[in-house]
């Protein structure tokens, strides 16, 4: 399953540790992100981001976490596009599991993930057998601004998201008529922006990059999608 990991955008909303319960869960990670899947897929879910508890510096290029990475608290928070919107989950019920356990699933911030697939799965039942006109229980989960760009900004097009990329990969020249390029494929889209998360990516940043590295995702990712 692919998602892009981002550390946590507003900690405001976090529960003191003595408000946390215990996880009930008894599911690896591999589980757990089988069954978030699945839930996305019924809703036309695309453009995952999960946020955890991690510096900057414990983000990969590639938006996975890094092998020695934890999480300071288990909070996460995960959003999304779909059919009814942008929509954004937060959970910071749980910490570490009330067992003992060798499954995969060691992370306390795992279990506040499959809380949220969990969620998802009692609202598309909601969907299904309830009194409510469809989606309509959804809309308490839209997100309307404040905690992840990535899927709170209004929509851009094509020609925007492009300058995005080339500002990224170009900071020090106006590349004229690239931005035309990128925006229709007449560049290695996938180069081009393995080059922008390089020159943005806190780890290996170049200065004078006037585009940040959750708008360089946002941009490969609605460049991506307007194009598939």
């Amino acid at each position: 399953m692919r998602y892009t990991t981002r550390p946590l955008s507003d900690r405001a909303w976090l529960r003191p540790p003595a408000e946390r319960t215990a996880s009930p869960f008894r599911v690896t990670w591999t589980g757990a992100l089988e069954l978030l899947e699945r839930e996305l897929v019924m809703i036309d879910g695309v453009d995952l981001v999960i946020e955890v508890d991690v510096r900057e510096q414990d983000v990969r290029l590639d938006g996975m976490l890094r092998a020695n990475a934890r999480a300071d608290q288990p909070a996460v928070v995960v959003a999304f596009e779909s059919k009814h919107g942008p929509l954004l989950y937060r959970s910071d019920q749980y910490s570490a599991p009330g067992y003992w356990s060798r499954s995969g699933m060691q992370e306390p911030w795992q279990h506040n993930v499959y809380a949220v697939a969990r969620t998802l799965e009692c609202l598309r039942a909601v969907d299904r057998y309830g009194a409510a006109a469809s989606g309509e229980h959804y809309r308490g989960f839209r997100q309307i601004g404040g905690a992840s760009a990535i899927v709170t900004e209004a929509p851009m097009t094509d020609l925007e998201a492009a300058r995005i990329l080339v500002a990224a990969v170009y900071p020090d020249r106006h590349a004229v008529g690239l931005e035309y390029d990128v925006a229709h494929r007449v560049v290695d889209l996938d180069a081009f922006v393995r080059r922008a998360r390089r020159h943005t990516h806190p780890d290996t940043a170049l200065p004078g990059v006037a585009v940040t590295f959750d708008e360089v995702q946002r941009a490969a990712a609605f460049l991506r999608g307007s194009r598939s």
